[in-house]
């Protein structure tokens, strides 16, 4: 795995007391550093987290979603971007999306923000998720930004997803 930038590396949090599971993927403990870096972890007992997932190309940004994404979320996604626009003038976004419990209002308004004064700045993204709600609206998405090419992936064509957007 490449080296990590040490921003992301100060904002590890330590570990969940327990291992974390889905019906997609499964994240033990014991393997923070092999799998995925986890950039942030929340609660007693249950986690909720945004991790970034190694990807084969340094202009490709990957990101696994679990819970509700609040603003220190947010922030911590938008450093890691902003750290990768200093060196590529355009990235990819690779984002698994198991479960999303929302966004709360502060980090709607940044969100929305970044995006409109950066989505020329985007290329790609490709979404895997088994929600058919995401699916709806990536195709919106899809539409409304012709300068960003998004794709909805199910978690059975995650190879597929992943060589999309390497391409």
């Amino acid at each position: 795995m490449a080296a990590l930038p040490p921003f992301v590396k100060n904002r590890v949090s330590g570990l969940c007391s327990r291992s974390l599971t889905g019906p997609h993927w499964s994240f033990p403990k014991q393997e923070v550093d092999v799998e995925l870096v986890t950039l942030f972890l929340k609660g007693e007992g249950d986690c909720l987290m945004i991790a970034l997932i190694p990807m084969n190309a340094d202009h490709v940004v990957g990101l696994r979603i679990r819970g509700k994404i609040e603003v220190s979320d947010f922030d911590e996604v938008v450093g890691l971007l902003d750290e990768k626009f200093k060196h590529h003038d355009k990235l990819q976004i690779y984002a698994e999306i198991e479960s999303i419990g929302g966004m709360s209002l502060e980090a709607f308004f940044k969100d929305i923000q970044y995006s409109l004064r950066n989505f020329r700045r985007f290329d790609k993204e490709a979404v895997v998720s088994d929600k058919a709600w995401l699916k709806a609206f990536v195709s919106v998405a899809d539409k409304l930004f012709p300068s960003i090419e998004a794709r909805h992936f199910s978690f059975d064509e995650r190879s597929e997803a992943q060589a999309w957007i390497g391409s």
